[in-house]
């Protein structure tokens, strides 16, 4: 929701820019710095967790698309495990890049202004962050499957027009 909701102000802001630019003469201040250190940034960085979480990132199925249950459930566990452990990785050296421009206070010098890009330089540890959360649930999950062929993971509950009156599954 926070993604769509930054694309929509991302597209706003650019559209308001080329409409001002073209009939106004009169662009939008700053309008590609934001996009590029701001927008496009914490879009792609932050959705890492909900793209976990939904496991969503790209598979490739070429031996595991027949495979179901405990022997699929071993395959995702390793690639979790060995997520968590290059995301571990991945999210020292940003932590550590992040401190380091935010202590330099690390700017942007545009046309008659110094823009501060120190604060998106945490958008990276934090996306890599709420991914390894993803993960490590993923991981504990896949573990339960793998001992005892059984996900513990509650299926979804029918949506109101599935069910027989409008008021539940549980008032017939």
């Amino acid at each position: 929701m926070f993604a769509a909701l930054l694309i929509g102000a991302m597209m706003l802001l650019v559209a308001s820019d080329v409409v001002l630019k073209y009939l106004f003469n009169a662009p939008v201040p700053m309008t590609l710095e934001l996009v590029a250190a701001y927008f496009m940034p914490a879009i792609c960085f932050l959705t890492l967790g909900n793209v976990t979480r939904t496991e969503s990132h790209l598979e490739v199925e070429l031996f595991t698309q027949t495979m179901t249950g405990r022997p699929l459930a071993a395959i995702k566990l390793f690639g979790c495990l060995f997520g968590i452990i290059y995301g571990l990785y991945m999210i020292e050296l940003a932590i550590a890049q992040a401190m380091k421009m935010t202590a330099r206070g690390e700017y942007w010098e545009a046309a008659t202004i110094r823009m501060p890009v120190w604060p998106a330089r945490w958008f990276f540890p934090a996306g890599i962050a709420l991914m390894i959360l993803w993960l490590f649930l993923l991981a504990v999950s896949h573990i339960a499957v793998v001992l005892t062929g059984r996900s513990p993971i509650v299926g979804e509950i029918p949506e109101l027009n599935e069910t027989k009156h409008s008021a539940g599954p549980n008032h017939d």
